[in-house]
């Protein structure tokens, strides 16, 4: 499988002393293996042994000991498996740390692929509060395996970007709602390793960035269009999140705007959880749900019915005016359809959530979710066993997408659009509104391609990919995030639908 940003492995130096040397620049990083992929017990190809109650540890009781290395969750009842891909992710991210991680300046965009394997230049915070939630996100999985091989390096990282996060996030001028996600994430990592003054740091700032969505970013756009199909046929204004523009219009990024309306519902859910259900909450429901409704009817390829990658407001008749993207303006990118994916996943959450505590029915968000997979498989995106046959599944991924105008199929395969989808699905289809049976096989061939490191501890069988330049970020990050929310999936196997899983935000 060839892939446009690709995840290796690593062999790492050893303790934190390893991240200043291997890591300050990557002059003398360590190479990273195969990253091929392979069979593996994954959550979909291997279900528990049984349907018995499964309980999740405590994380925050358990005590670490030294050096015990954990692929496999080991339930107490017998069942065993590897819901979020472990070793997978700890080699992903070990393998950044190394080459990547500067302590006090935080991490790089990314590294070569090639000896010396140097950092990439530049630096984001962006990256660091992304690689605070990767960290975050793995504790909480690796003490529920009871992996604590590199607990204390990673907790040592995350240290360090406790230090750096507080003055580096900044809560407005943007509507992108996965910063509030992952302000989340690493607020519960910090919160996990004992400090609470950063864990409630991030958590002020997530309150404060979906704030400034609700304040700077949700639009009202007039007249309604014509063809807006699910928003209510007599209202007079539409809600729209993006940035202002002239008579008008707004501009808009669907992947950043339907995260932003989660975002949104999801501070909605939190206010009612906590007692503080009041105008704001109602404004941030309004917001969310009225956002993501004009965002399924104006911003999809009537077609494909795949969403574009930026648009700007207008009566035009199908869809908004098409802004400028990569490719072409018409370009429909997998990398865009994942990102809705979740977001619809973790909407679908909040609207439980909501309908739970007194409001109207949940939103059946899953639906739409089955609906745009279909969509995808249907345009020739998935690489993989659409269809039950053989013994097992194969290792699938998505393409990178379509560009109509030029009639071409990207035929490169990013992390993100693997790791979100099978995520946002696998999420969905746990809180009993995306049926099995629609997808299943799919999901299943993503894990594989996703696992490249399996707990039997094969080798990989393709190699290194050889368009591969160099390893990112935001790829390692994708990928983390995107398995973690697996395990709702678990709690699934063990008829627990709909429990908060602890480790996925």
């Amino acid at each position: 499988m060839r892939t446009l940003i690709r995840l290796g492995m690593v062999a790492t130096c050893a303790g934190l002393a390893g991240i200043a040397a291997c890591g300050g620049g990557g002059s003398s990083g360590t190479a990273p293996g195969d990253a091929g992929e392979q069979d593996a017990v994954s959550d979909q190809s291997v279900a528990p042994t049984d349907t018995g109650p499964f309980t999740y540890p405590d994380v925050a009781t358990v005590v670490p000991e030294a050096s015990v290395h954990n692929c496999i969750l080991n339930a107490a009842d017998g069942g065993a498996g590897d819901p979020v891909l472990l070793c997978s992710q700890e080699t992903a991210l070990l393998n950044l740390l190394t080459n990547a991680y500067t302590m006090g300046t935080g991490v790089a965009p990314g590294f070569s692929s090639q000896p010396p394997y140097t950092a990439s230049t530049g630096h984001a915070w962006q990256d660091d509060l992304s690689l605070a939630a990767s960290l975050g996100a793995f504790q909480c999985s690796a003490l529920a395996y009871g992996d604590t091989m590199y607990l204390g390096m990673f907790d040592t990282v995350l240290a360090d970007l406790g230090k750096l996060l507080p003055g580096e996030v900044m809560t407005a001028g943007s509507y992108d709602g996965e910063i509030y996600f992952r302000l989340r994430n690493a607020a519960r990592g910090f919160a996990l390793v004992g400090n609470a003054a950063v864990a409630g740091a991030l958590d002020a700032m997530a309150d404060a960035y979906a704030q400034a969505i609700q304040a700077s970013f949700v639009q009202s756009v007039q007249p309604l269009p014509t063809d807006a199909g699910v928003l209510d046929a007599g209202a007079m204004t539409a809600t729209v999140i993006g940035a202002p523009g002239a008579q008008g219009s707004v501009s808009y990024s669907p992947a950043q705007a339907t995260m932003a309306a989660a975002a949104l519902l999801d501070m909605a859910a939190r206010a009612n959880a906590a007692g503080d259900a009041g105008a704001q909450a109602a404004a941030f429901t309004a917001s969310g749900s009225g956002a993501l409704a004009y965002l399924w009817a104006r911003a999809r390829d009537p077609v494909t019915g795949l969403f574009y990658q930026a648009l700007v407001t207008s009566s035009d008749p199908g869809h908004d005016l098409l802004a400028a993207g990569m490719y072409a303006n018409d370009a429909l990118l997998s990398d865009v359809q994942a990102s809705v994916v979740l977001a619809l996943a973790r909407a679908q959450t909040a609207s439980n959530a909501l309908a739970a505590d007194g409001g109207a029915s949940p939103v059946p968000y899953g639906a739409q979710i089955v609906t745009l997979v279909t969509a995808l498989t249907t345009a020739g995106l998935f690489n993989g066993q659409t269809m039950e046959g053989g013994t097992a599944p194969a290792p699938g991924a998505w393409l990178q997408g379509l560009v109509p105008s030029l009639g071409l199929t990207l035929t490169n395969q990013t992390t993100a659009s693997s790791a979100l989808l099978l995520g946002g699905y696998e999420r969905t289809q746990a809180l009993g509104v995306a049926a099995a049976s629609q997808w299943g096989w799919e999901v299943a061939g993503l894990g594989l391609a996703l696992d490249f490191a399996s707990p039997s501890g094969e080798a990989g069988d393709a190699g290194l990919d050889p368009d591969a330049k160099s390893y990112s970020t935001a790829a390692v990050n994708a990928m983390v995030e995107g398995v973690t929310q697996s395990w709702y999936a678990w709690y699934a196997w063990y008829g627990q639908t709909g429990q908060p899983a602890p480790c996925a935000y």
